[in-house]
C-alpha cells in the first residue's frame, strides 16, 4: 500500500466552474486521495461551497474582488498551503483512480509536463517571425523572457509547460514567490482573458511566465523529464481543457472520460454526497446524443482547419 504524502492539493475557480471543481474534488475522494484540498473560491454562494466542504479535508478561501482572470492566482493558492509537496490541479481536471503514487515527482524536484516538438510548434505557429527557425520557442520571445527575467543568458530548458498540474517541494516557494511577482511585471493589469494575444511573449499569460522563469531563472526547480500523472493506462489526471466544457457539451477528445463522469456521480449518490443540479449532459440517457453532437462538431473544426490550410498554402509568399 502506498503511502500518502505530506501534500496538499490546490485549485482556484469561480462559480461558473462549480461542476468543474466538484468533479475534481469528488473524484478524488472517490479514488481515496485523501490529501488536503485548498480551493480559491469566487463568487461562491454558500450553497456552492457546502457542496465542496461536504467532502473531507477540503477549505474554501474566498477571493473577492480579484481583477485577473484566476488562472493567475497559482502561485498565491500553492503559497497557501503548509505541507512538504504543493500541488495545483486546474478546477476543471477530474482524478481517474488513486493518483497518490504518481504524485510526487521522482527526481524530487518539479513535475509538470513538457510539450513535445510538435505540440510547441502548434502553440508558436503564428508567432514565428521571418528567418526564425519554426521549433520550440521563437527566438524573440526567448529574448524577451532573457531581458525580463534578467538572471541567467543560457536556457535551462528548450521547450514549454502546460501548467494545469503542477506538483513542487515547499523548499521552491521562493519560486513561486518570484512566479507571483514575475506575472505583476509582464501581464496586462486588466487582463481577464485565459490568453491575451496583444502581449506575444506572454500570450498563455500565466503559464507563458512559468516557462520564462523555468527557463532563465537561477532557482527555477528542475523540470522531470518524465510527468506520470497523464498514462492513460493507469490512474491519471483528467484534463477537460479547452470549451466547451462537458458540463455544457462534450467534446469528442473529452468524451474518453464519459464513463468516470458517470461512475463519479453514482458513487456520489451512494454515498449520500450531493450534487449540483445536474446537466443534461451528465444523463446517461443523452449519452448518444451527446457523442453525436462531439463528432458533428469534431468534424466541422476539422473540415475549417484544412480549408484554413489550404487557403494559406494558396497565398503569395512574401519575397
Amino acid at each position: 500500500m502506498t503511502s500518502t504524502p505530506d501534500l496538499t492539493i490546490t485549485t482556484a475557480c469561480d462559480s461558473n466552474y462549480l461542476w468543474g471543481v466538484f468533479l475534481l474534488v469528488a473524484s478524488l475522494r472517490q479514488n481515496k486521495v485523501e490529501a488536503p484540498i485548498l480551493v480559491l473560491a469566487k463568487d461562491f454562494s454558500r450553497e456552492n461551497a457546502r457542496l465542496l466542504e461536504q467532502f473531507a479535508s477540503v477549505q474554501l478561501v474566498p477571493l473577492p474582488g480579484y481583477q485577473r482572470n484566476l488562472t493567475t492566482s497559482k502561485p498565491q493558492a500553492m503559497l497557501g498551503a503548509r505541507s512538504e509537496w504543493l500541488a495545483w490541479m486546474d478546477s476543471d481536471c477530474m482524478a481517474i483512480g488513486d493518483l497518490t503514487p504518481y504524485l510526487v515527482p521522482p527526481g524530487g524536484e518539479l513535475q509538470i509536463r513538457a510539450r513535445g516538438e510538435a505540440e510547441n510548434r502548434s502553440v508558436y505557429e503564428r508567432h514565428y517571425r521571418a528567418g526564425e527557425l519554426r521549433q520550440g520557442v521563437p527566438a524573440h520571445i526567448h529574448d524577451a523572457w532573457r531581458r525580463d527575467v534578467g538572471d541567467l543568458e543560457q536556457p535551462l530548458l528548450r521547450t514549454t509547460c502546460v501548467a494545469n498540474v503542477i506538483v513542487m517541494n515547499q523548499r521552491h516557494r521562493p519560486f513561486l514567490e518570484l512566479w507571483k511577482e514575475q506575472m505583476e511585471k509582464v501581464l496586462a493589469a486588466g487582463m481577464t482573458g485565459l490568453i491575451d494575444q496583444a502581449n506575444p511573449a506572454y500570450h498563455m499569460t500565466d503559464e507563458s511566465v512559468l516557462t520564462s522563469l523555468l527557463t532563465f531563472s537561477s532557482i527555477a526547480p528542475k523540470v522531470d523529464t518524465s510527468f506520470l500523472l497523464d498514462v492513460r493506462e493507469r490512474a491519471h489526471v483528467a484534463h477537460f481543457g479547452t470549451a466547451p466544457k462537458p458540463w455544457h457539451r462534450w467534446k469528442l477528445r473529452s468524451f474518453y472520460w464519459y464513463e468516470p463522469v458517470l461512475d463519479c456521480l453514482r458513487w456520489c449518490a451512494e454515498n449520500g454526497h450531493q450534487t449540483p443540479p445536474l446537466p443534461w449532459t451528465f444523463k446517461r440517457s443523452y449519452k448518444h446524443a451527446s457523442h453525436a453532437i462531439a463528432a458533428l462538431e469534431e468534424a466541422a473544426l476539422t473540415a475549417k482547419r484544412r480549408a484554413g490550410a489550404i487557403i494559406r498554402a494558396a497565398l503569395p509568399r512574401p519575397s
